[in-house]
């Protein structure tokens, strides 16, 4: 069964832009706010070098299964159900007790939001992509044709 045809992609385009900017803006938190996080919990450096990289892991294993899923579900399913994941696990994230949990967690919160990344690269309404005054909706329209 084939996903509907969204009635406002402009909307959409613009969820997922958003999206794919604050999974950027999250990353360069977790790389920002380490020293105090690992103040925070007692963590040594070499094992808070782990907690981005668990969110990176998340990031870059997640694509592939994210265009397949969006192609069999719709990337409206997609992207509510990680926007809503991403969110609750970064709300419980503060409050993890043990170094095993973070990391959990961040792998977690690392899968859910590098959703948004890959989705970001084939969505694209072929009547609106040019009005958008966006640098990644330029970028999707010239790979229009790839995987056909």
């Amino acid at each position: 069964m084939p996903a509907e045809v969204s009635a406002q992609p402009l909307l959409g385009i613009f969820g997922v832009v958003l999206g794919a900017g604050v999974v950027t803006l999250t990353s360069r938190m977790i790389s920002l706010g380490m020293p105090d996080f690992r103040g925070l919990h007692g963590f040594g450096y070499d094992e808070s070098a782990w907690i981005g990289s668990a969110f990176d892991a998340g990031l870059m294993f997640i694509g592939p299964f994210t265009v397949f899923l969006g192609g069999l579900m719709g990337p409206r399913r997609i992207l509510l159900t990680a926007a809503a994941l991403f969110t609750v696990l970064f709300i419980f994230l503060p409050f993890a007790h043990s170094y095993s949990l973070v990391i959990t967690l961040t792998l977690l919160s690392g899968l859910a939001s590098g959703t948004f990344i890959s989705t970001h690269a084939y969505v694209r309404p072929p009547e609106h992509s040019s009005s958008l005054p966006s640098f990644h909706t330029c970028a999707v329209r010239n790979l229009r044709g790839w995987g056909r």
